[in-house]
């Protein structure tokens, strides 16, 4: 049975991460919960929400678990920009999720590893196998450079060396961004199948204001263009 049987719930921080699958939404309902938008409706023959939740963990987290709990999803995909921690990454590259990590949580006193909550069990929250492979197919289909990796994610913007080379040194990870930790900590909560499919838009660096502001919508594109391809397979299966 395919991941995406039922219902799929599309997070996005920010408009231009969501917008271009909105288009594509038919048989559309628009409900208000808590200040944010969710758009349900057809896409692609599958029944789906989409939604933007806002930037940074707890919007991010609220938002998948409204999804959830009031509309049924039975997976989760987080769509967006990222910045490149490790250096054969570029401008425009994608990475899609292997597992998320939260790299601003640090109870290492206690005994629990970097990034790790208590009661987790693992600082690192996989995303589903077959997300992951619909993904990367279907990235490697529209002709995209991507790779699948770690990411980790925080309430920051990081943008300078020293948080960049802490989070690609403690974590291995490939990209930053602010909410796909969040959103994979509640699917996990609810046993609903993730995946988090980012494209890089800057390189967390003392330049990434600058070249977020640049590439930020081109970034965004890239990633909801492969989140479409994938839906698309996917439900020629479900």
């Amino acid at each position: 049975m395919s991941a995406l049987s039922k219902t799929i719930g599309i997070i996005g921080a920010m408009d231009i991460e969501i917008n271009a699958l909105k288009k594509e939404f038919t048989d559309v309902k628009i409900e208000t919960v808590g200040g944010t938008e969710y758009i349900i409706g057809n896409l692609y023959n599958c029944r789906a929400v989409a939604a933007v939740s806002g930037i940074g963990k707890i919007a991010a987290a609220v938002c998948a678990n409204t999804m959830i709990v009031k509309y049924g999803v039975t997976t989760i995909i987080n769509t967006g920009t990222a910045g490149a921690l490790i250096n054969d990454l570029d401008i425009g590259d994608v990475v899609v999720a292997k597992s998320l990590v939260e790299h601003d949580v640090n109870l290492t006193n206690f005994g629990y590893a970097p990034g790790e909550m208590p009661g987790v069990g693992t600082a690192f929250l996989p995303c589903d196998e077959q997300l992951v492979e619909a993904a990367i197919h279907s990235a490697d289909a529209l002709g995209y450079r991507c790779r699948n990796g770690v990411i980790a994610s925080g309430d920051t913007f990081i943008c300078n060396s020293k948080d960049k080379e802490r989070i690609k040194n403690t974590f291995s990870a490939s990209v930053c961004e602010m909410e796909g930790a969040a959103i994979a900590r509640v699917c996990r909560m609810y046993g609903v199948p993730f995946i988090v499919v980012r494209c890089v838009s800057d390189t967390a660096d003392d330049k990434s204001s600058v070249d977020f502001d640049n590439f930020k919508y081109t970034a965004a594109d890239t990633a909801v263009h492969i989140v479409s391809e994938m839906i698309k397979s996917l439900s020629v299966i479900s």
